[in-house]
């Protein structure tokens, strides 16, 4: 089918893996490719609600690369401030080997999807990962794969990461130096100790959804293919 959002043209509705209907679809996004930068923040769901705006002067957007995120605590796009079952971001440009901590999402705090995690102001894991922690010193999980482009994907409800589409075995560790929640819709979504510095790094975000109901593993495989694809 081809679909008409906010002066784009699509081919196919790629935010919709078998099995998904428009109502289980929260809100979706796509950066890249937009034909200008109001276009690209626009919720292609329904375009009346959780439009995304940019808080903070650093943020940028360009059609070839999406939207860029500063190595700023809570810098990002805001609009959409739900708690969400299962979502997904495609990203790129994450430099696997500093030692920072790079957030994706966190819409509400205890929502939180890290592109490279941290268990502390000095212990940077540098793969994806997880947490629903609330304060200080709760549980996060994390990949042992890194990941400096692609998809990632996750289903809150089952604790399930997904990298490209694929499945990962998970580590446990304790969230600490995190007293302080920043969250945001889209961006370096994080929580650390206001008065202590945890590095942050850059990201590029290329697209983002979010759904109220659980994503089986064959539904993150479908969605990651066509995310890649844009």
């Amino acid at each position: 089918m081809i679909i008409e959002t906010n002066g784009r043209r699509r081919s196919q509705a790629w935010w919709l893996p078998s099995g998904i209907s428009e109502t289980n679809v929260q809100a979706a996004y796509q950066f890249k490719g937009a034909t200008s930068e109001s276009n690209a923040y626009y919720n292609l769901v329904n375009s009346s609600t959780y439009s995304l705006s940019k808080n903070n002067a650093s943020v940028s957007w360009t059609s070839d690369k999406g939207v860029f995120i500063p190595a700023v605590r809570g810098a990002g796009l805001t609009g959409f401030n739900q708690g969400y079952v299962s979502c997904a971001i495609r990203f790129s440009d994450v430099d696997v080997n500093a030692n920072t901590a790079i957030g994706l999402t966190s819409p509400i705090d205890g929502y939180y999807l890290f592109a490279k995690t941290a268990n502390s102001l000095s212990t940077y894991y540098k793969t994806p990962g997880f947490s629903k922690a609330t304060a200080e010193s709760q549980s996060a999980s994390r990949s042992s794969e890194s990941m400096a482009n692609g998809v990632l994907g996750y289903t809150r409800s089952l604790d399930k990461l997904y990298q490209n589409g694929q499945s990962k075995t998970l580590t446990t560790y304790t969230f600490g130096a995190a007293a302080d929640p920043f969250p945001v819709s889209v961006g370096n979504a994080m929580r650390s100790n206001t008065a202590l510095t945890r590095y942050m790094g850059t990201v590029y975000i290329q697209a983002a959804v979010f759904y109220n109901v659980a994503l089986s593993d064959s539904q993150h495989v479908e969605l990651a293919e066509k995310m890649n694809a844009i």
